[in-house]
């Protein structure tokens, strides 16, 4: 299987926003928000 690139350069099968979405996970879609919204983080 072919793996799938964002554009952000992360993996789709590991990324925890591409997760999070499609498994419908409200809470883990604001955990991640929250933890890639500080400033000091670098995708």
């Amino acid at each position: 299987m072919k793996q799938m690139i964002s554009y952000s350069g992360l993996a789709c099968s590991s990324c925890p926003i591409f997760l999070s979405t499609q498994n419908h996970d409200d809470i883990a879609s604001e955990k991640t928000v929250a933890f890639y919204s500080e400033e000091s983080r670098v995708i």
